[in-house]
C-alpha cells in the first residue's frame, strides 16, 4: 500500500512536470515571418520588407529571392532584447529582424520568396510576399539614390 500511494504521487507530479515544461515550450515558439507596409506600391518608390524571428543566437541567414524589383540596401540587421521581473515573475523575449530597401523599376507583380535562417542548429523559413508595382500609385518618398548627397552639395556656408 505505501508503494503504491509513493507511485502515484510520483507519477502525479511527473505528469505536472510534463504539462509545465509543454506549456512553456508553448509559450516561446519561434516565429520567423515576412512584412512589408503596404502591398501596393509604386513604381520608382523604395519600400521596406523586413524578416523577424523572435529568438536568440540567430545565424546564417539566407536571402529571400526577388523578382520585379530590385535590392537597393540590406539585409541590415537589428535585434531587440527585453527582460522584465514583475512580482518575482521574469519574462524575457528577444527579436533580430533583417531589412531590406527595396524599388519597383516597373508595373507588375513582385514575389519575395521565403528567406532562412538557423537558429541553434535548427532552420526557419519565412513567408513569401506578394506585391503590385503601379504607376499611378502615389508616393510620398520616391527613391533617389542621390538624395543624401545632394543635401550635403547644395551646403553653402554663411561666411561673416
Amino acid at each position: 500500500m505505501y508503494k503504491t500511494n509513493t507511485m502515484k504521487k510520483i507519477g502525479s507530479s511527473l505528469i505536472f512536470i510534463v504539462c509545465l515544461i509543454s506549456s512553456f515550450l508553448s509559450l516561446s515558439q519561434t516565429t520567423f515571418t515576412a512584412k512589408t507596409s503596404s502591398t501596393v506600391v509604386g513604381v520608382g518608390e523604395g519600400f521596406r520588407v523586413d524578416f523577424t524571428i523572435n529568438a536568440r543566437d540567430v545565424k546564417y541567414f539566407r536571402n529571400p529571392t526577388v523578382k520585379g524589383a530590385r535590392i537597393v540596401a540590406g539585409p541590415m540587421t537589428s535585434t531587440s532584447y527585453s527582460s522584465s521581473n514583475i512580482n518575482g515573475k521574469i519574462t524575457s523575449s528577444s527579436k533580430t529582424t533583417f531589412s531590406f530597401t527595396l524599388v519597383a523599376d516597373k508595373e507588375g507583380t513582385i514575389t519575395v520568396s521565403p528567406a532562412k535562417v538557423d537558429v541553434n542548429g535548427k532552420t526557419y523559413t519565412s513567408n513569401s510576399l506578394t506585391l503590385t508595382a503601379s504607376k499611378n500609385h502615389t508616393s510620398s518618398r520616391p527613391y533617389n539614390s542621390s538624395r543624401r548627397r545632394n543635401n550635403y552639395n547644395n551646403y553653402s556656408p554663411q561666411v561673416p
